[in-house]
């Protein structure tokens, strides 16, 4: 057995809660001893008579900070996981008369409650093909579960399960990969990504195009940030970022690229630029 088996034994992970649960109840209460101790030491030397009103305050207190306490170990339930990094790429190829999409997007998570078993995967994108896209997990013995319908908002969600539950403060890294087609209605042209309600570190966006598509010979190509907060037909653009542009002869494919750190939460970042014949939109 590993130690990381060993370490997550259900009797070890409540000791581990139990300990800190200790911790935390001690400091407040050796906090609100401590103020108790000084404010009667105080008060027997300087101020007799308003021994009363501020003993009732130093309660009132007492009190908030046990309530607190109470909320923060009870009550209180953060999201079971923080996202340290995000890559999205999105690789547009030729199929005729149309385009092929490869998506991946990989995150590496950091759990921040006991046993994480599920990370969301958020999907929206435009275009529609005459076959349904493929997704698939990037890691082989990850497990994928998708919603596949879009809901109210707009977005398809779906979920990787790594078929083991993640400790607290333990990493893990996960990763979807969805091909589609845009033979029906075309795909608008930009792509984004951001880590919605999920406190994140970095992001990193790429749209790759082979070069005798490059984007850049019809019109601009620029980085944008996208307020998702919104049902998707309502999202707005709140400005833009910069974004660098890297040729890869040996390929043939051209690169636009935008990296964000620390984004704001429902936040999306990406790249924009424009297709032949069609006007660019700022969904």
């Amino acid at each position: 057995m590993d130690l990381e088996k060993f370490l997550d034994r259900p009797l070890l992970k409540n000791l581990r809660d139990l300990a800190a649960t200790v911790r935390a109840l001690g400091f407040w209460i050796g906090l609100l001893a401590a103020a108790l101790v000084y404010l009667t030491l105080w008060l027997k030397v300087h101020t007799p008579g308003r021994a009363l009103p501020i003993g009732i305050a130093t309660g009132v207190w007492g009190l908030t900070v046990l309530g607190f306490w109470y909320y923060m170990m009870r009550i209180y339930e953060p999201p079971f996981y923080e996202i340290l990094e995000l890559e999205g790429l999105l690789v547009v190829e030729c199929a005729g008369d149309h385009h092929r999409y490869i998506y991946t997007r990989k995150q590496r998570v950091r759990a921040t409650r006991e046993d994480l078993r599920l990370v969301e995967f958020r999907a929206h994108w435009t275009g529609w093909g005459s076959q349904r896209p493929r997704v698939e997990s990037l890691m082989t013995d990850h497990a994928i579960l998708d919603g596949r319908q879009a809901e109210e908002d707009g977005h398809v969600r779906r979920w990787i399960y790594p078929r083991h539950p993640i400790g607290k403060d333990r990493e893990v890294e996960v990763g979807i990969r969805q091909t589609h087609e845009d033979d029906i209605n075309h795909q608008l042209a930009y792509f984004r990504a951001g880590g919605g309600h999920y406190k994140t570190e970095k992001i990193t966006v790429t749209a790759r195009f082979p070069i005798a598509e490059d984007p850049q010979s019809l019109g601009q190509v620029e980085g944008r940030v996208w307020n998702i907060n919104r049902p998707v037909l309502q999202n707005n653009v709140e400005g833009s970022i910069p974004c660098v542009r890297k040729v890869d002869r040996e390929h043939r494919t051209v690169d636009y690229t935008i990296t964000v750190l620390h984004p704001k939460r429902y936040h999306s970042y990406g790249v924009a630029w424009q297709w032949p014949n069609q006007p660019e939109d700022d969904d």
